[in-house]
């Protein structure tokens, strides 16, 4: 596939593999290299053979998930610093992927020191997993990525969920996509 060709050019040869399935692996390749640059690690745990889900979506959801993860850690580490306050020196993205009872499971944990929510969310679900649109995007592009996500998983009749933990300072996002009837 063309965008996985792309990725592995760009991330050069290495010997580390994250996972077997190759528009994954050249994914986590790569934003362990753009994370890495920003001061951020990336730490990846994979299982994740099998999975059928054309490498276009892959690419779009993964690509979405860890540049907003990476943005993320860069804006919570440079508010611990501002602060005074001791925190992490590096931060840390957490990415669990698998396929789990028939179904392509990915969570990805990142440093976060806030969100906006949506003002028709009630202010008393705002530590639950809630859907992208219950979130503002406070970036430029106003959260176009999170709303392809959203096509995405829409149209894989999966599930994606978010939640910020204002007590630890992280936010974890959940995508769930069923195995069966995926093709590549």
């Amino acid at each position: 596939a063309p965008y996985v060709e792309r990725i592995v050019e760009l991330t050069g040869p290495t010997s580390v593999v994250y996972c077997e399935n190759s528009c994954l692996n050249a994914l986590f390749r790569y934003y362990d290299a753009y994370a890495s640059e920003r001061g951020v690690k990336l730490v990846v745990s994979a299982v994740c053979g099998g999975i059928s889900l054309h490498d276009a979506d892959l690419t779009v959801l993964v690509s979405n998930l860890l540049e907003n993860a990476t943005t993320a850690s860069v804006e919570a580490a440079a508010a611990f610093s501002k602060s005074g306050r001791s925190g992490v020196e590096v931060p840390v993205i957490d990415v669990v992927a698998g396929v789990v009872g028939g179904n392509f499971a990915l969570q990805v944990t990142n440093p976060c020191v806030g969100v906006q929510l949506a003002p028709d969310v009630p202010k008393d679900r705002w530590q639950e997993f809630l859907p992208a649109s219950a979130f503002v995007s406070t970036h430029e592009g106003g959260g176009r990525g999170m709303r392809r996500i959203d096509d995405i998983v829409d149209a894989y009749h999966g599930h994606a969920s978010f939640r910020f933990d204002d007590a630890e300072g992280r936010f974890v996002s959940r995508l769930t996509l069923p195995c069966e009837g995926m093709s590549s």
